[in-house]
């Protein structure tokens, strides 16, 4: 029986890690949206993500659509690298 409650511990414990590693990111990506949409107008240019190496090298993967210009939906598919 203590060998069952450990493992259910250890689970609760890798998903509360998940879930906070998870936000962590988010919050990453919401500084660095906020940081690079100069403008204010809710889309990132070409112009724009160039100031950042990572989306500058990301951007043909992340426009989706192909109209020059991110969402944010679009910019959340960003990978940036593992702290």
């Amino acid at each position: 029986m203590n060998k069952k409650l450990t493992s259910i511990a250890v689970s609760l414990f890798a998903i509360v890690f998940a879930s906070a590693t998870q936000a962590y990111a988010q919050t990453d990506l919401e500084m660095l949206w906020k940081k690079l949409d100069t403008d204010g107008n809710g889309f990132i240019s070409p112009q724009e993500g160039a100031e950042s190496k990572i989306v500058e090298s990301q951007w043909g993967s992340v426009d989706l659509n192909r109209d020059n210009q991110l969402t944010f939906r679009e910019f959340s598919l960003v990978q940036l690298p593992k702290s």
